[in-house]
């Protein structure tokens, strides 16, 4: 039975990458803290693999473990953070990397536990779409930037970029 979160708070992104690319940013723990905002460092729990069950200590701006919910590689994944992150409030969430003719679509949806702000101000909703927008706009700087970086071409002394061959 499928926990996928469809409707929620909703950000959405294109990036110039193959989809792969995205998949790997979001869900190896070595990449996830280039372009996280505020996260330093990434632990996963014994068994290595990312599975339903699998439990991921985040690091940086506070410290929480995460929990897999369902994850079908390289698409999507869902996921239950339990406590606050940052501007992430506690939230159950589902990514979605889809291949796009040109690159690769995100779809980040997060269920907010509780969506009450304090004395009815602000609120968690605004905070965790800014978060969401702020991290979706690191990842697209990252991959992007990586991307499109010249390779160079030749050797020894001799070099030139492709673009001025």
């Amino acid at each position: 039975m499928p926990v996928r979160i469809s409707t929620g708070v909703r950000v959405e992104a294109f990036i110039h990458t193959d989809p792969l690319v995205a998949w790997r940013a979001w869900t190896d723990g070595t990449e996830l803290p280039r372009w996280f905002p505020g996260l330093r460092a990434v632990a996963r729990d014994a068994s290595g693999e990312l599975a339903a069950g699998s439990k991921v200590r985040l690091d940086g701006t506070a410290a929480v473990e995460l929990e897999v919910l369902e994850i079908e590689p390289p698409n999507t994944l869902t996921y239950r953070l339990p406590a606050a992150y940052g501007e992430l409030p506690p939230h159950t969430g589902t990514l979605w990397v889809k291949p796009s003719l040109t690159g690769a679509e995100i779809d980040w949806i997060i269920k907010l536990d509780s969506e009450r702000g304090l004395l009815g101000l602000g609120g968690p909703k605004r905070a965790a779409e800014s978060a969401m927008k702020r991290a979706l706009r690191a990842l697209k700087s990252l991959v992007e930037s990586e991307s499109y970086r010249r390779p160079e071409v030749g050797g020894g002394e001799r070099r030139r970029a492709w673009d001025d061959v």
